[in-house]
């Protein structure tokens, strides 16, 4: 960018304006043509931000309301759900199976107690003897 006051051949009036990419302005007039600057070059910066991945996007909502995603979408979540239920199945099958381990042990350990607790009694009644 260059900044200057001098315009060949015309007097002119304290004003900015833009000549084959050179601005001209007078040095008090230089700090409000960098605001302007600044505030234009922000908001480009946001408008492109918004159109990034735009061309991604459209292209994404054209197939999801496509016939041909309407026709293969009932087939995906067949599948899928298929899937999902031999995991379900196969989850319900292992806990089940630890949950019969886990009331064997219990039991086990119930009636370990039960038979301590009765030779325990019966060494008990042999020493007061």
């Amino acid at each position: 960018m260059t900044v200057t006051d001098a315009k060949p051949g015309i007097r002119r009036k304290p004003k900015i304006e833009e000549l084959k990419d050179i601005w001209v302005c007078n040095l008090q007039e230089f700090e409000n043509l960098i605001i302007g600057l600044r505030y234009a070059l922000i908001r480009m910066k946001k408008v492109v931000g918004t159109q990034r991945g735009r061309d991604y996007k459209d292209e994404l909502y054209e197939y999801v309301s496509s016939d041909e995603f309407r026709r293969g979408i009932p087939q995906v979540i067949a599948e899928n759900h298929c899937k999902m239920e031999k995991l379900v199945k196969s989850a319900q099958a292992g806990l089940d199976e630890t949950l019969n381990l886990v009331r064997k042990s219990v039991g086990f350990d119930l009636v370990h107690t039960r038979i301590r607790n009765v030779i325990n009694d019966k060494i008990a009644a042999m020493r007061e003897a």
